[in-house]
């Protein structure tokens, strides 16, 4: 049901006399440092086995630090990396950690001055979540288990719910659990005595500014060089998940490129035109390339298609899970960010968007947002209203803190779905291999906020390939150049295994009581026979039934009329 602890971290305040240690996250080890004057411990820390952590002490200051993740930095490393982070933490220098780069989670237990300290990366992508349990607090990379190990309450966040439903993924801050919030993007967050205190130290600059289209696409290529060389500094191989797209190419020409490295890309293939376009890449740059065939299914690739997010809620697996498995241990570059960062995000009036009046832009943005395939006309009547109105509210957030910066349409994508959503391409093989993400970099996401939407369109990277890799620029994207009609998926065995667990939980009155009996038994009927226009109903309802189940084993409470 939940995520496993393979590579999880886990925190919480001890209780005072509570006699010797006990870890309540089974399949964890303690990684509590000691110092060596017997300071009283802020926080018992346990990390799964393969989580990638690591510790510093420092008798002098009695500070002790824990790095979940891999973060670098052009000057530092190892040791002296950690140090130089609780350096600016404790001397009230926190916005130099935008200079890292990487998704990392960074704890500092502070114990002469009896506080901890939280820090995420700069937009908060490592999943982190806070919260307080029977008067103390606990923090950790995932709720599931922590609600397994007796930490959490029995209370079900609806607004969470709701906009995961609408949207696909939970855009709140919140997680499943009413009890525990995601850590605020960019933040210091600090416990100390029974209250929390944040401090941002990830600012955006806003602006419309014009530069050359020039000094956009070498600063975007220098950028992204030099954090893809620090992330694989040291690093004898690599995988890479290669695509059609711009991005992927940009950082396969860079992989090539790395002396002392070898590295093998890898695709899905979805057609034989896809698998013509990205063998001409690999063969331009000189990288191997291993096609992944599929039967016609994304889903049959999968023995479970669903897994959970860190907060608890289900999504569907992406393809780079598969190439994730293809070298256990061997670090994944992706292309994650690379869009966004380069050409925008939507279509080519997204600046208008932002001209939009207030009253307008929220709805417009909720509907732009929602999840396509949704069937909620196999529910009640008025229950898409409750949800629509819970994902509106949650929306109406986002949007107010990017009308501060100028941009709400553009911090709605960062910070909803690269965030929550596209993240999800790498945060689910964290358990498998270690991923490489060159195109986050803090600098590159502020220079989108500085600068006007029209410095980052489909010749923005055009440009780029013209200026710096000449040798693939002749080569289209896969959505520009001559795209040839879709091919119908095939039947995937997961609808017909899905539509017969729900036909035979149908007699059930607790089984989605909201649900209109007679029109799902016609299209889970359907499903079964093989008909392919019910698949998506199968696959919404799937959702909803896979939820319900994790909650009634976990013995929460639940309605999905409160929503």
């Amino acid at each position: 049901m939940h995520r496993g602890l393979e590579n999880c971290l886990f925190a919480w305040q001890p209780e005072a006399n509570a006699g010797p240690f006990r870890n309540p996250f089974r399949g964890t080890n303690r990684v509590t440092l000691s110092t060596a004057d017997a300071t009283a411990i802020g926080a018992e820390v346990v990390a799964g086995p393969k989580a990638q952590l690591t510790s510093l002490d420092d008798p002098q200051s009695g500070y002790c630090a824990y790095v979940w993740g891999r973060p670098t930095h052009p000057a530092h490393r190892g040791d002296q990396l950690i140090r130089w982070c609780v350096q600016q933490v404790r001397e009230g220098r926190p916005k130099q950690l935008t200079e890292l780069i990487g998704t990392f989670v960074l704890l500092i237990d502070d114990r002469r001055e009896r506080r901890v300290h939280f820090i995420g990366d700069a937009m908060g992508i490592a999943p982190w979540y806070l919260g307080r349990h029977r008067g103390r607090w606990v923090a950790g990379s995932s709720v599931w288990p922590i609600q397994q190990a007796g930490l959490a309450g029995k209370a079900v966040n609806y607004d969470a719910v709701g906009a995961w439903l609408y949207y696909g993924y939970n855009l709140t801050d919140g997680s499943l659990l009413q009890d525990y919030r995601r850590l605020t993007a960019g933040t210091v967050t600090t416990a100390a005595g029974d209250g929390f205190t944040e401090e941002t130290y990830a600012q955006l600059t806003p602006g419309e500014a014009r530069p050359p289209r020039e000094q956009i696409v070498d600063t975007l290529f220098e950028q992204v060089s030099q954090a893809f060389d620090q992330f694989t500094d040291g690093l004898e191989t690599a995988s890479l998940a290669l695509s059609g797209g711009y991005d992927s190419r940009i950082l396969a020409a860079l992989a090539a490129k790395k002396k002392g490295m070898k590295t093998r890309a890898f695709l899905v293939q979805d057609t034989a035109h896809e698998v013509g376009l990205v063998s001409r890449i690999a063969g331009r740059v000189g990288l191997p390339l291993h096609v992944i065939p599929t039967d016609g299914s994304r889903w049959n690739m999968f023995d479970e298609p669903f897994h959970p997010l860190p907060d608890g809620l289900p999504i569907t697996k992406q393809v780079t899970h598969v190439v994730a498995q293809q070298n256990p241990g061997v670090p994944l570059i992706n292309g994650f960010f690379g869009d966004i960062v380069t050409r925008g995000t939507g279509t080519p009036s997204d600046s208008n968007v932002e001209l939009q009046p207030y009253e307008a832009l929220v709805p417009y943005m909720t509907k732009r947002r929602c999840l396509p395939g949704h069937r909620f006309d196999l529910l009640e009547p008025g229950f898409e209203r409750r949800v629509e109105a819970r994902a509106r509210e949650a929306m109406r957030v986002l949007i107010d803190r990017g009308r501060e910066l100028g941009k709400p349409f553009l911090y709605t994508g960062f910070y909803a779905r690269q965030r929550y959503y596209t993240s999800n391409n790498f945060l689910q093989h964290l358990d498998v291999t270690e991923p490489i993400n060159p195109f986050y970099v803090w600098a590159l996401i502020n220079q989108r906020f500085a600068n006007h939407y029209d410095c980052f369109t489909w010749e923005t990277s055009e440009l780029l390939f013209q200026r710096h890799l000449p040798c693939l620029a002749d080569i289209p994207h896969s959505e520009r150049g001559v795209v040839p009609p879709p091919v119908e998926p095939q039947p995937s065995r997961c609808t017909k295994q899905w539509a017969a667990a729900m036909l035979a939980n149908l007699p059930r009155r607790d089984f989605l009581p909201i649900l209109s009996r007679k029109k799902a038994l016609s299209r889970l009927t359907g499903a079964l026979l093989g008909r392919r226009d019910v698949d998506g109903a199968v696959l919404f309802l799937q959702r909803l039934a896979l939820l319900e189940s994790w909650l009634r084993q976990a013995e929460i409470p639940f309605d999905w009329r409160a929503i």
